[in-house]
């Protein structure tokens, strides 16, 4: 009944001038603040892959748009970038999750490893081969506020401080349940929530 181009709806956003964001397994729509749609897709902007898997908003009012072949980025003035395996040091297509960091740069979780994106263009990947997380598959991703990340993965949680240290937590050394970490948010007095998938 308002023409969304499908009716799974993956991730949410609300921009800097009280428009809404929608992503779908089919399309990328915004909605106005004056109400009126607009739906990106393949065919008509520069989008990788239809389903959108995750959405962030940057601190100049671009959007970056995670999807299942790419990273794309959609600039405040309209302009389109796109990252992906071949053009940059992204390590996989798959685009699970997103989280802006305190200085400007951005956390991507990949079906096939951790990546940092500097301010300044500079890429950082972390894997199982050339650090302590556990798992390639990053589900999730959570700011700790002090410029270190939660990481979520299919095998236990994961935090890397600021000075570049990491403490795993799984179901062998702490009470977690269960090692699928599906999503994290915080409690807002240095605590966090998690939610686990027990299938």
């Amino acid at each position: 009944n308002l023409g969304l181009p499908y009716n799974y709806i993956s991730s949410l956003l609300l921009d800097d001038k009280g428009g809404f964001w929608i992503g779908t397994k089919n399309g990328l729509v915004h909605l106005s603040s004056s109400g009126s749609w607009a739906i990106y897709n393949t065919e008509n902007s520069s989008l990788t892959d239809n389903y959108i898997s995750s959405l962030l908003l940057d601190d100049k009012g671009g959007i970056w748009i995670g999807t299942t072949n790419g990273l794309v980025h959609l600039s405040s003035s309209g302009s389109w970038t796109v990252y992906n395996t071949e053009n940059s040091s992204l390590p996989d297509n798959y685009i699970c999750s997103l989280i802006l960091d305190d200085v400007g740069g951005i956390w991507i979780g990949t079906g096939d490893g951790l990546a940092y994106l500097s301010l300044e263009s500079s890429w950082t990947v972390y894997n199982t081969e050339n650090s302590s997380l556990p798992d390639n598959y990053v589900y999730t991703l959570l700011s700790d506020g002090s410029e270190g990340v939660w990481v979520g993965t299919v095998k236990g949680l994961a935090h890397l401080l600021s000075n570049g240290s990491w403490t795993i937590y799984n179901k062998e050394n702490s009470n977690l349940p269960y090692n699928y970490v599906y999503s994290l948010v915080s409690d807002g007095s240095g605590g966090i929530w998690i939610r686990i998938f027990a299938g």
